[in-house]
């Protein structure tokens, strides 16, 4: 009883107060995705982190990066679960029962069929739960519930009995009160099951299957129960009525069979389809068409979370079919408009809009500065004056900063050393309190130069500071255009002014943006031209003179550069410049910091605790780490609503960084981007060819070359990040350089060359970190048959044949020759020599009997044999040429030696041989050999019967290529002129030309005569 009485004390604030806030961001998903509907029915996390979603359509995979709808599961899914096996089962509200293979995405489709009783009894299910390791419980819409064998695939009803077991399987008696509404586990040992038109719910026991309670509460319009949930030992109960039922789970005794209490009712203002929790404790009720609800326990309000038209990050419709919050804490909200999902991590950072609608009508503000006020406090110096918020949640207030009628845009306050309150504006300076709202009196400023500086006229102030000038107190005033000015802060005088003009008409180094005095009394100066220090007491004189000179900048530490921001921590000043440059200044030295990937003009830079700079960006927040030099990206939220980023940056004495932009103030503690996510892995989704999947062997997949466009899609598996993943990708023997998409790209690639290559593919996460290569897939392009290796083998082999077979024709053509050759010599010498010879011996024979009366016989007979003798001598000639065996330049010089005997040495010429450069090694062709022969052999003849010489010189040269034959007599010689053609001389030049070559005949009378031949070797043919 006093369990009841303080449960109810619990729940009794939530009478108390109703609030409407949206403190719950949301990105979502739609068909614009890849879902196959925005009206979305169910969600469910597999075990390996995939996010299923059943909607009115079909049955959708979401991996954080993209959604793949599942082929053949186009129907209404009204419920998600997975079996011990990792076998993923969906309840359709009309088409029966899917199997799905998650891995393969392989679908089975069980529907009911009349003329199959062991098909399945019915196909509007609304709910499906893994019993045990060989059974799944299904809720029905016709039979109540339903039992599947999974290895039998058999069918069987339920009892009304109090035993839920297949083996006492039977029709339900309930009638038309049978329709099972949903299957809930309330915790790892009870399952409740809601029945429509009842008043009832049941309470199961997972471990005996055995009903241990019949959950009965009657109050008005609780006929149906569709949702249940077990929360800190609360049960909670919702459905067609409006109100949440609420009871003490403690007060079941378990031999109480029927239970009828009186819950606390938590009201709403339409039915409840579905409950579920938040880590932080919250209570969350999916409405009918009231949005969702957020009860936290402790609190005295219920918080409304509705769609609200003007914010992006509200839900996309009051209408929740669904909630699920998965391992990681990510609130998954099914609505009729789209999926939404808060993921914790994401909104780390906490935004305080400026104005509490978001419509046009409200100025864009340019934040100047932020500030830390108070332990907790913010206050924000703005085009539009100041905006403070006291403490973290509270209202932020406004205060316009008027002075004579003009809006002057608070940049920077300061205090005089008698302890007045200034305030520097885009428009001078004003003397007061900036935070007490009252009046407001002018700070004059006399250059000396007749020019005062009122405010109200463009005196664009940046830096106010108290000093001491040769022991007098000054202001110390950095300006956007007029340099830095030393002024007596009680009569407004200028002193001197610094950061003059580099040349005229240029003011870069005037135009100062921010500056800070260091514990050395040295002031750091950042301007538009660069980083200077300066030394406010220094005195310089002109040398020459004696006369101060002007004050100037000690020295320029860093020239030509935009400086957007300077601050300084200690002994060391960091600066951000418009062209993305970090600098850090120590002493003198300057070093430069770029970040890894384009983020345009860094505007603001502000230190944590731990000595990490964060720095604001044209395209968001980036933090920068000195102890190594990294760079990370910092998305602020979902890295969406706040990209372009403004120069206000602070941090609070809580540990907190504050920033402002895009109308809004943001907070976060630093530590919370310590531990950033693990890199995603990438994998291989899909690749496809003309729109068909082809299939994937061991990470390789085989195309032929006539293959046209390949599509390769990859993802990862990262639920719960700010954005999406970006890939690198780069496939090896195609290109050298990283390419990138994102996982809805498909990557694609025309013309592969023959080859095997990998298709290596890295992640690039939200924060900028790159993840290691991975080869996803290899793709082995298979070339026409004429490119195959076996090919090439086969080729090169059938061309050894062929030159084989070649040379082996050759040859035995060789061969052949040489037998004909060797025949033809041996029938000559045999046939036509032996018959010369006969007609030789006869002829002379013939003259040796004939009587020596008849000269003319003689003669005849003479002339016969003359005639046969020098036949025998040609045709010896010709038998030698022929003769294999006579190839080699040794036979060919014997033969013209044995020639010049027979026609010389027996006429008593002396006959001399000069033989040089290798000709006995040399081998002539047949036809080549047998010309020279017969040239040679007609001069020694001429030599021998025409010349009268005493002497003749053959000489036999090799030289550079050529064979050198030439035969000199100191005969009588002859006149050239005279005997053109005589001696057989166009004999010799017919037998030359056919040689390749010219004849050379040199002949005077007196002076003997010399035939000779060149013979290039290169050009003879056999």
């Amino acid at each position: 009883m006093l369990l009841s009485r303080m449960f109810l004390c619990i729940l009794l604030w939530a009478r108390v107060c109703v609030g409407l806030s949206q403190d719950l961001r949301f990105q979502v998903l739609s068909t614009d995705d890849g879902l196959s509907d925005n009206a979305i029915n169910c969600v469910h996390m597999d075990r390996a982190g995939y996010i299923w979603i059943g909607t009115e359509k079909g049955l959708d995979r979401f991996d954080g990066q993209r959604v793949d709808r599942i082929p053949g599961a186009h129907f209404p899914i009204s419920f998600i679960t997975e079996d011990a096996s990792g076998v993923l089962w969906a309840s359709t509200k009309d088409n029966g029962l899917l199997r799905l293979e998650a891995q393969s995405r392989l679908v089975s489709h069980f529907r009911h069929n009349d003329g199959d009783a062991r098909s399945i009894p019915s196909d509007q299910l609304t709910s499906v739960f893994d019993l045990d390791d060989t059974t799944l419980l299904i809720g029905s819409r016709e039979l109540t519930l339903l039992f599947m064998d999974k290895r039998s695939h058999a069918f069987t009803y339920w009892t009304d009995s109090l035993d839920l077991s297949p083996a006492k399987a039977r029709k339900t008696s309930l009638g038309r009160t049978g329709w099972c509404h949903a299957i809930t586990p309330l915790d790892d040992r009870y399952l409740w099951i809601g029945l429509l038109n009842s008043y009832t719910a049941l309470l199961v026991d997972q471990r005996t299957h055995k009903i241990v309670r019949h959950i009965v509460v009657k109050r008005e319009g609780s006929e149906t129960q569709s949702c249940a949930l077990l929360h800190r030992g609360i049960f909670y109960n919702g459905g067609w009525q409006n109100g949440i039922d609420a009871m003490p789970f403690t007060t079941m005794e378990p031999d109480q069979l029927l239970w009828q209490p009186s819950p606390t009712v938590i009201p709403t203002p339409d039915e409840a389809l579905s409950l579920a929790t938040l880590p932080d404790g919250s209570l969350l009720a999916g409405t009918r068409a009231s949005g969702m609800l957020r009860i936290v326990p402790g609190q005295q309000e219920i918080t409304y979370l509705k769609r609200r038209r003007t914010d992006p990050y509200s839900l996309p419709s009051d209408r929740i079919r669904c909630l699920f919050t998965d391992r990681t804490g990510t609130l998954w909200v099914g609505t009729s408009n789209g999926l939404a999902y808060h993921a914790p991590s994401v909104w780390s950072i906490t935004s305080n809009r400026i104005f509490s609608t978001l419509d046009d009508q409200q100025p864009e503000l340019f934040f100047h500065r932020i500030e830390a006020l108070g332990e907790h406090g913010i206050r924000a110096y703005t085009s539009n004056g100041f905006y403070t918020q006291p403490a973290a949640g509270a209202p932020i207030t406004h205060r316009a900063l008027f002075h004579k009628g003009k809006h002057l845009q608070p940049t920077v306050t300061g205090r005089t050393t008698d302890g007045r309150d200034l305030v520097g504006t885009e428009y001078g300076i004003v003397i007061g309190d900036a935070a007490d709202g009252g009046p407001m009196e002018d700070f004059i400023i006399e250059d000396g130069l007749a020019t005062k500086h009122v405010p109200g006229a463009m005196f664009q102030v940046r830096y106010l500071n108290p000093d001491t000038f040769r022991g007098e107190p000054v202001l110390v005033i950095g300006t956007m255009g007029f340099g830095v000015y030393v002024v007596n802060p009680a009569t407004g005088r200028m002193l001197m002014d610094a950061m003059p003009m580099v040349k005229p008409g240029v003011t870069a180094r005037a135009l100062v943006t921010s500056m800070a005095r260091g514990d050395d009394g040295l002031y750091r100066v950042a301007t538009a031209d660069g980083i200077y220090t300066w030394d406010l007491n220094a005195r310089r004189k002109d040398p020459t003179t004696g006369n101060e000179l002007p004050m100037q900048p000690d020295s320029i530490l860093l020239a030509s550069a935009a400086v957007m921001q300077l601050k300084l921590y200690g002994d060391t000043a960091w600066a951000v410049t418009r062209d993305s440059r970090l600098l850090r200044v120590i002493d003198r030295q300057v070093a430069s910091f770029n970040t890894p990937w384009p983020v345009g003009s860094m505007n603001g830079l502000e230190a944590d605790r731990c000595g990490r700079l964060w720095i604001t960006t044209d395209d968001g927040l980036i933090r920068f780490d000195p102890q190594d030099g990294s760079f990370i990206r910092v998305p602020v939220n979902d890295g969406g609503e706040f990209r372009k980023l403004t120069r206000a940056i602070t941090s609070l004495p809580d540990g907190r960084i504050a920033f402002a932009t895009n109308n809004a103030l943001l907070t976060f503690r630093p530590e919370v981007f310590d531990s950033l996510p693990p890199m995603a892995q990438p994998y291989l989704d899909r690749i496809s060819l003309a729109g068909y999947s082809l299939p994937i062997l061991n990470g390789r997949v085989e195309l032929n070359y006539r293959a046209t466009a390949l599509d390769i899609e990859v993802s990862a598996l990262a639920t719960g990040l700010p954005k999406a993943l970006l890939f690198e990708y780069r496939m090896e023997g195609v290109e050298d350089e990283w390419r990138s998409t994102d996982a809805r790209t498909p990557i694609r690639y025309a013309g592969i060359p023959v080859g095997t290559h990998r298709l290596l593919v890295r992640v690039i996460d939200p924060f900028g970190r790159v993840g290691p290569e991975h080869a996803v897939v290899t793709t082995v392009v298979i070339g026409p048959i004429w490119q195959q290796w076996w090919f090439y083998a086969l080729g090169v082999l059938l061309i050894a044949a062929g030159l084989y077979g070649l040379y082996r024709y050759r040859l035995g053509q060789a061969l052949k020759l040489q037998s004909v050759r060797n025949r033809i010599a041996s029938d000559l010498h045999d046939e036509v020599g032996s018959s010369l010879s006969s007609i030789t011996i006869g002829s002379q024979l013939a003259v040796q009997l004939n009587g020596p009366g008849n000269e003319q016989v003689k003669e005849i007979l003479g002339r016969i044999g003359e005639t046969s003798s020098e036949s025998l001598r040609s045709m010896s000639d010709i038998v030698w040429a022929i003769d294999p065996k006579n190839d080699q330049g040794e036979a060919l010089v014997k033969r013209m030696r044995r020639i010049a005997n027979e026609l010389l040495e027996s006429k008593g010429i002396d006959v001399s041989f000069n033989v040089s450069g290798g000709v006995e090694e040399l081998k002539l062709p047949m036809n080549a050999r047998k010309e020279v022969v017969l040239i040679y052999k007609e001069a020694i003849h001429n030599a021998s019967k025409y010349s009268g010489a005493g002497t003749v010189q053959v000489s036999l040269h090799r030289r550079k290529g050529a064979l050198a034959v030439s035969v000199k007599d100191d005969g009588k010689g002859f006149d050239l002129s005279l005997h053109p053609d005589g001696h057989g001389l166009g004999s010799m030049h017919r037998r030359a030309a056919a040689l390749g070559c010219g004849l050379t005949l040199m002949s005077a009378p007196g002076f003997g005569t010399m035939v000779g031949v060149e013979v290039d070797l290169g050009q003879l043919k056999d």
